[in-house]
């Protein structure tokens, strides 16, 4: 058991003797696989996340603006394809907005810039 300093909480003693972040060195023979999964996982999320808000985005612009559109520049009963390819349209910029929106917001916490001069565990 590790001795606790004077002042020193429960958690700081567990940070201290099991540090949270750990590099590959630490696991030994699988060290390189772990850093690929990890290197994997820095690209991966916010490409997903992309792909998803663009989705979602996408899907919720169409309805909402489908709604909007036949109630104020058209009837229901008078849509022409024009209609449908101007809603698309507009969905579809609205998902590539949401889209990049989440990829930013997510490549802050995830893609680690090379400008930092500090070591990534420390």
């Amino acid at each position: 058991m590790a001795s606790s300093r004077p002042g020193e909480t429960f958690w700081g003693v567990v940070r201290r003797v099991w540090p949270l972040r750990r590099t590959a060195v630490d696991f030994g023979p699988l060290g390189g696989i772990v850093q690929k999964v990890k290197v994997f996982a820095n690209y991966s999320v916010p490409v997903i996340s992309g792909i998803v808000s663009f989705a979602l985005g996408f899907l919720g612009a169409f309805l909402l603006v489908g709604r909007i559109w036949t109630h104020v520049f058209t009837r229901p009963d008078t849509v022409t394809a024009f209609d449908f390819y101007a809603v698309v349209a507009i969905a579809a910029a609205a998902g590539i907005v949401l889209g990049a929106a989440a990829v930013k917001f997510s490549a802050k916490r995830f893609w680690v810039s090379g400008r930092t001069s500090r070591p990534a565990h420390a």
